[in-house]
């Protein structure tokens, strides 16, 4: 577990299913990225799968976000590999309810977990893939100190 001022960051649980369900079934979080919307709990258990091997295999991977008072999850961040045009990435991906955006918690998040990975993997690129239209998305990349790339 990390922990920031406000937030508890923890490795993804079996526990978190029904508020991870909520988090990708949410219209609002998932307005960008409707590929990504879970039609059924047992998207989401085969995604908790999916993100619990990619720790066990490379011992990082995305964090459960929780307010530090609240035995709850509320978003979902961090960095996983991925391959594009034959290219090894690490791939940033966030996700917050939208109840808990504008509270600075991404960018509280996503900075300490960017001081984690140095110890981690400090030497492959890391990239933050967004719909174009995804303003808020851009925006706080912008703010993490990504460049974009129009292609």
């Amino acid at each position: 577990m990390i922990e920031t001022e406000h937030l508890k960051l923890i490795q993804p649980s079996m526990k978190y299913v029904e508020d991870l369900f909520q988090l990708h079934t949410n219209d609002e979080a998932t307005r960008y990225t409707p590929l990504g919307r879970h039609e059924d709990i047992e998207d989401t258990t085969h995604y908790i799968q999916q993100w619990q091997q990619h720790w066990q295999d490379n011992q990082f991977g995305y964090f459960l976000i929780q307010p530090k008072d609240k035995d709850e999850v509320v978003g979902i961040m961090g960095y996983e590999y991925r391959t594009i045009n034959d290219q090894r990435f690490l791939n940033l991906y966030y996700r917050l309810l939208p109840e808990y955006t504008g509270r600075n918690y991404a960018y509280e998040a996503i900075s300490r977990i960017d001081e984690w990975m140095l110890s981690r993997d400090n030497e492959t690129m890391h990239i933050v893939r967004t719909n174009i239209q995804n303003v808020p998305s851009i925006k706080l990349a912008q703010r993490l100190g990504f460049k974009r790339d129009k292609e």
